[in-house]
């Protein structure tokens, strides 16, 4: 969960920041008023697979896994 709002909250701070830049002198603020927080939902609910094994990627790199996790038989049989 952290790990989605942290790339998604990142996603919509640059994709703010461009639409600025590039419509600089007559930035559209009622659409982003309008667009952002529905896009915000949307990219959420997406990066939920992206977060999950961001966050596996991660918890492996802090404690990796030991040969009993990685030769586990009970998995064959379900």
């Amino acid at each position: 969960m952290f790990f989605g709002l942290l790339i998604g909250e990142t996603i919509f701070a640059l994709s703010l920041l461009g639409t600025i830049v590039v419509s600089w002198p007559d930035v559209p603020w009622d659409a982003i008023t309008y667009i952002a927080p529905v896009g915000m939902i949307v990219v959420m609910l997406l990066l939920i697979p992206v977060s999950k094994v961001v966050w596996l990627g991660v918890d492996l790199l802090v404690r990796p896994a030991t040969p009993a996790e990685l030769s586990s038989p009970g998995i064959a049989d379900r």
